[in-house]
């Protein structure tokens, strides 16, 4: 039954995106004016979207005082931070991708492997596309949500999170790699090195040019 919940609330692309940025917020939530601003929908539609992925068991939520009178504002909050991995039959590949990256830790150059991977990842999924807007949203499908700047890049969601956690960083590496390809174009070449979690749940990366 859960599995069903979760299909159904998923099944909306304005959830999926709704839930997207419930990962980006931080920790204390947001009301139903909030996502009614923020998905440019009626408050009613912004209320059913948020009870509906707090049914499936997606967020929860609680009363907050306003210091105003009537009613407090319902705060909806994420109830997981780890990525929804949906699939019928169930899967297990983000237990697959950790051991993955545990076992490269053990490889002679294996950061450097790791590096390597994500670079041809990166190709091969961008291909021919110019432009780093419409580049940098190919990513999006996958997850990803980045800001670039002159001299970072910080991704606010890790599209690798799943194999994360192993010393030396593998998945960090990976990420690195594949974000090289995407970034670079032309004559312009970048190297991105892994700066570390950023807190929230993504990461950054330094650019040397």
């Amino acid at each position: 039954m859960q599995a069903v919940n979760l299909m159904h609330a998923l099944a909306d692309p304005t959830r999926r995106r709704l839930l997207e940025s419930f990962h980006r917020t931080p920790a204390d939530g947001m009301t139903v004016d909030a996502v009614s601003r923020l998905l440019d929908v009626d408050r009613t539609v912004a209320f059913d979207h948020l009870e509906t992925l707090r049914s499936s068991g997606l967020l929860v939520a609680d009363e907050q005082r306003s210091g105003r009178r009537g009613r407090p504002a319902r705060l909806y909050r994420l109830s997981r931070t780890e990525a929804v991995d949906l699939s019928v039959p169930q899967r297990r590949h983000g237990q697959l991708a950790a051991a993955f990256a545990r076992a490269l830790t053990d490889v002679p150059r294996g950061t450097e492997l790791a590096h390597e991977q994500g670079r041809r990842l990166g190709l091969q999924l961008v291909g021919g596309t110019a432009g780093l807007s419409r580049r940098l949203a190919i990513l999006r499908d996958f997850g990803g949500d980045y800001r670039v700047s002159h001299d970072e890049v910080h991704a606010r969601s890790c599209v690798f999170r799943e194999g994360c956690g192993t010393e030396p960083p593998i998945a960090c590496h990976a990420h690195a790699g594949m974000l090289e390809a995407v970034l670079s174009h032309g004559e312009t070449k970048l190297e991105l090195v892994p700066a570390g979690a950023d807190g929230s749940g993504g990461c950054r990366y330094l650019i040397r040019r």
